[in-house]
């Protein structure tokens, strides 16, 4: 920033590395942020994800800032990292319990499914789009507040197709 490196942001293994430049102005408020903050996502090992945090940078009217693109190598130590297994939203301590409510999660799924499409066929155009966008909402609630803080906590029952997915 204003020619003078920062640190080096660097991922260990296979994932991705993000640069956020987040501006807000709310005058209601009265908050104005300038912040870059960067963040990394190790998905490397299969059924648990490494969330990898460097200092979010405060920003003032005028300054420039610049990312390079560098070999890979050694960055900064990251000021902090959070495992997806540690999430306090994890789900079910005894394995069967967690077992049991991935199996009633995959059989809501199946019949939310089979009545969408008995409603795309009996349901008007605009009708059945509504419905699509809720049965949507309804798979992806599912799969957040359901499935992933179970599989985060048991990683024997993350199905073989979800492995090395962000969780």
């Amino acid at each position: 920033m204003n020619s003078q490196q920062q640190y080096i942001a660097s991922m260990p293994s296979e994932g991705f590395l993000s640069a956020h430049l987040n501006l807000s102005d709310r005058p209601k408020s009265g908050e104005t942020k300038r912040r870059i903050r960067i963040v990394g996502h190790d998905t490397s090992l299969a059924t648990e994800n490494v969330s990898i945090f460097w200092p979010d940078i405060e920003l003032a009217l005028g300054d420039v800032v610049e990312l390079a693109v560098l070999e890979d190598g050694i960055g900064s130590p990251p000021s902090s990292i959070r495992r997806s297994s540690q999430d306090q939203g994890n789900l079910f301590a005894s394995n069967e319990l967690a077992a049991e409510a991935l199996a009633i999660g995959h059989e809501f799924e199946k019949k939310i499914l089979s009545l969408l499409q008995k409603a795309e066929m009996a349901e008007t155009g605009e009708e059945a789009k509504k419905i699509r966008l809720a049965t949507g909402h309804l798979i992806a609630a599912l799969g957040e507040h359901l499935f992933a803080p179970i599989w985060r906590r048991h990683s024997d029952l993350v199905p073989p197709e979800m492995k090395g997915e962000l969780l």
